[in-house]
């Protein structure tokens, strides 16, 4: 009797571990930027262009854009408040960035669908300058969603390292 309260209680323990383990490295995408679904997100993967980050925007002004778009805040997740975005980092260290009437431009190729809107469903988004110019520098990187109405770089800026979490990988699209 003993012994299986001690094999039920150590099974209890290793569940409950399990579950707190998972609960930092699976998230949840409920944005539209790129697909619906779960992300794995394991500590320590390299970051590279081309690749899905979790973001933790430091941008204050665009707290209030994301929670005026639905996307409201959730403690524990980024030191601002804010939950962590998906994009893919589109240009990093070295590469050329600008802001044309027809979309972004990275290293004078137009980037597919980066067009910018002055507002998305009645919300101001505040878009950078057209005109826009400029080479990102170490550890800096310019992000872009999958959805043409992603609110992404084209908005809230160039990032930092310091403000991507870990990198994603889709591993279940709803």
């Amino acid at each position: 009797m003993i012994k299986s309260i001690k094999i039920i209680g150590l099974s209890l323990l290793i569940l409950t571990f399990v579950a707190q383990l998972l609960q930092n490295i699976i998230y949840k995408n409920i944005s539209i930027s790129e697909p619906l679904g779960y992300y794995l997100a394991i500590p320590g993967m390299p970051i590279h262009n081309g690749d899905l980050v979790l973001t933790c925007l430091t941008n204050k002004h665009y707290k209030h854009v994301f929670n005026e778009l639905g996307m409201k805040d959730v403690s524990g997740q980024c030191a601002n408040g804010m939950m962590y975005l998906i994009k893919r980092i589109v240009a990093a260290t070295g590469d050329k960035l600008e802001v044309t009437a027809s979309g972004i431009l990275i290293n004078g190729i137009l980037y597919k669908n980066s067009k910018q809107f002055a507002e998305g469903r009645g919300i101001k988004l505040y878009p950078l300058a057209l005109g826009y110019s400029r080479i990102l520098k170490e550890d800096e990187f310019f992000m872009l969603g999958n959805s043409t109405n992603s609110v992404d770089s084209r908005y809230f800026g160039v990032i930092n390292k310091t403000d991507i979490y870990r990198r994603a990988i889709l591993i279940y699209k709803e």
